[in-house]
């Protein structure tokens, strides 16, 4: 059975304490229709929820994937969409934002042919916001590609905004990414991608692709340790030290859930499985995880 797509809107209030059975959410304003879509922050603030692309063949549109870009201020409550045209129509990518600026990082996703009748997986990295680094590519760097020049100034507000295509990764299991995540580590600026599809089959989770936003380089580290099995549409967030939170997704048929928590130490590139106690979480994909101090929020998913 598959649920018609939504539009709903709902934020949390951390300040205060609350009872996980009984979650006090709160209903914002609706925006565009859409789901396996990619979101982050843009703005000085971070004050711009920023909605891209994703799947949208169960609302009014006449086409199943779109490449809009919507954003929803946070202090005044209002949706605004752009009228920027790239990157190409998706769903299933992973957006990650870096703080400091406000820049917002889309990377892979499924794509769609020009006459919208096949979608296959991309290996492209797009950044909007901030000011990124131009990308120089070096003799036995792990780039494929070159970036392209801003459409426009980078700017904060939606009327100023520019895509910038940057380098593309080249790894061993293939370049293009979908069902996959991307982190951020704070202190250096790595974004981490971890687990997926890639060429049709699961990547495994001791091949990590890392591009560094600050020389717009791509590599792949090998992770050691206990590594987690293949997986996709899983959760991943990062701690201030630099460790990487894997929790759960799911095979590539969706027949097996998976309820298990990792940790990739991004210092040493090894994996480690501490055991749960409580209440744990039951198998789950497709879900929400976000830190909060030193604890994980996970909401939402299949399961």
């Amino acid at each position: 059975m598959t649920a018609p797509i939504g539009s709903d809107l709902y934020s949390l209030d951390i300040s205060t304490a609350f009872n996980s059975f009984t979650v006090p959410w709160a209903q914002l304003t609706p925006g565009p229709y859409a789901s396996f879509h990619a979101a982050g922050l843009l703005g000085p603030t971070n004050n711009l929820l920023a909605v891209l692309g994703g799947n949208t063949s169960f609302s009014s549109s006449s086409s199943p994937n779109t490449n809009s870009l919507n954003l929803y201020d946070t202090g005044s409550g209002a949706w605004t969409a752009s009228p920027l045209e790239d990157p190409p129509r998706r769903e299933q990518a992973a957006a990650v934002s870096r703080l400091g600026d406000g820049t917002m990082f889309v990377m892979g996703g499924m794509v769609l042919s020009p006459d919208l009748m096949k979608e296959s997986a991309t290996a492209d990295l797009w950044s909007i916001g901030g000011y990124i680094k131009p990308n120089t590519t070096t003799p036995g760097d792990n780039s494929t590609s070159s970036p392209d020049p801003p459409k426009t100034p980078p700017g904060l507000t939606p009327q100023t905004l520019g895509w910038q295509k940057l380098a593309s990764p080249k790894s061993p299991s293939g370049s293009d990414r979908a069902f996959h995540t991307a982190t951020v580590i704070r202190s250096n600026g790595l974004i981490v991608i971890i687990g997926g599809v890639s060429g049709g089959a699961l990547v495994p989770l001791s091949e990590i692709a890392v591009y560094d936003t600050a020389s717009g380089t791509w590599s792949v580290q090998t992770a050691t340790g206990a590594t987690p099995p293949l997986r996709r549409n899983h959760v991943a967030v990062a701690t201030n030290t630099g460790q990487i939170f894997v929790h759960g997704g799911t095979d590539l048929g969706a027949t097996t859930f998976f309820a298990d928590l990792a940790i990739l130490d991004t210092t040493s590139w090894s994996w480690s499985q501490p055991a749960m106690g409580g209440n744990a979480p039951t198998g789950r994909y497709s879900h929400a995880a976000t830190m909060v101090g030193s604890n994980i929020i996970m909401t939402f998913g299949k399961y």
